[in-house]
């Protein structure tokens, strides 16, 4: 009775801390495909001066605590290496998650008005819900190429503010993960 009585205590602290590091290691998805897209769009400026604009949720669906599928949607324009404005989907900058994901992305982009050097700036965003209380976490990652000391394109997924630190991710909408 008493050994039934201590597994029960175990199981009870437990089980929380198993939640925790569970929702936990879902967000690492985030930083790693965030990590992927900010190399790919970097690659992809490199090639062509300048970055792919790609504001639509990827993948398509309800974010929650089923994972999406990641399946080439919209499919990379002909002319994109030609015309870099046409190119509006991860494949075209060569990204694609090699597995199914809890959250959706975007990677906006543009060229800041009225900048010295007509400078191309990106963001990207990541919405899900990985714990399923209804409230979706946000990542955004955003550049500052023309120095002004924040990012200058909002992600487009999240309701993160334009002006994050330029460089680092920041988990900025309401959410336990």
């Amino acid at each position: 009775m008493i050994v039934v009585a201590i597994v029960g205590v175990l199981a009870a602290l437990a089980g929380p801390t198993f939640l925790h590091y569970r929702f936990r290691s879902r967000t690492t998805e985030v930083r790693v495909l965030i990590s992927s897209i900010r190399a790919a769009q970097e690659s992809f400026n490199a090639a062509r001066d300048n970055y792919a604009d790609i504001p639509a949720a990827h993948p398509a669906g309800v974010v929650g605590t089923i994972r999406l599928k990641w399946n080439p949607v919209v499919p990379c324009a002909v002319n994109c290496p030609t015309v870099p404005a046409n190119c509006t989907s991860f494949e075209c900058i060569g990204f694609a998650s090699s597995s199914d994901t809890y959250y959706q992305y975007a990677s906006p982009a543009f060229l800041v008005p009225g900048s010295p050097t007509g400078s191309a700036e990106y963001s990207i965003g990541a919405l899900g819900d990985v714990d399923g209380n209804g409230i979706q976490s946000g990542f955004s990652f955003q550049t500052d190429n023309i120095g002004l000391g924040g990012g200058q394109v909002p992600d487009g997924i999240t309701a993160c503010p334009v002006g994050l630190p330029a460089g680092s991710l920041f988990e900025c909408v309401p959410g336990e993960w």
